[in-house]
């Protein structure tokens, strides 16, 4: 990701994979690029996580770095009205790194 802003999350990419879980049943994660688990479908996590949801889950990192990358082509000193194609970018830039306000 460039334009200095940084991902304080599980660093991507991320992947969404299939497994068999403890009683041989078939699971759903996401898993980041340390192997650290993102989310699953597991009932004891607290929000499991839906399948179809998954591949979307999987992509943020990368849809998050294109974002940066896009909105790093627009000057920071001007106003971009908050439904301008940068403005909603750059919103949900700030949402994604706990910015928003």
């Amino acid at each position: 990701m460039t334009g200095g802003m940084m991902f304080k999350g599980t660093q991507g990419p991320w992947r969404f994979e299939e497994y068999q879980d403890a009683i041989s049943e078939t699971s759903v994660r996401v898993v980041g690029a340390n192997g650290e688990i993102v989310c699953d479908s597991e009932p004891y996590y607290a929000h499991a996580l839906d399948p179809k949801n998954g591949p979307l889950i999987a992509s943020s990192p990368e849809l998050l770095g294109a974002l940066v990358d896009f909105t790093s082509l627009y000057p920071t000193d001007i106003h971009y009205d908050k439904d301008s194609l940068v403005g909603r970018a750059r919103a949900a830039i700030a949402k994604a790194l706990g910015e928003q306000k």
